[in-house]
C-alpha cells in the first residue's frame, strides 16, 4: 500500500526532473496499490481558491482557473484511498 501526501502530489503535477524521478519509483514500485488522498485535492483546492479570492481585477483571476481546472484534470487521473471512520480513528 502506498498512500502519497500533498507533497508528492505538488511534485508529480510538475514536469521537472523531481516529478520524473518520482513517477520512475512508483513505476517500479513493487506494490501496485498506489492511491492519492482527498485531503491533498481539498488542500491543493483550497490554496488555489484562496488565491483567487485575493484578486483584486477579474484579469488576475484566469491563470488560477487555468490551474483549478489543470488540478481536477490530473486528479481525475487518480484513485483516491478512502478516508473512512477507521482511518479518522488512526489519525
Amino acid at each position: 500500500m502506498i498512500i502519497l501526501d500533498t507533497d508528492h502530489g505538488s511534485i508529480l503535477q510538475w514536469e521537472d526532473q523531481a516529478a520524473e524521478q518520482m513517477r520512475e519509483r512508483l513505476g517500479e514500485a513493487i506494490d501496485d496499490w498506489i492511491r492519492m488522498t482527498a485531503a491533498t485535492l481539498e488542500e491543493q483546492t483550497r490554496a488555489i481558491t484562496a488565491k483567487l479570492g485575493q484578486c483584486k481585477k477579474m484579469a488576475d483571476q484566469p491563470k488560477y482557473y487555468r490551474r483549478l481546472a489543470s488540478t481536477y484534470r490530473f486528479f481525475g487521473r487518480w484513485k483516491f484511498a478512502d478516508f473512512d471512520d477507521e482511518a479518522a480513528k488512526a489519525v
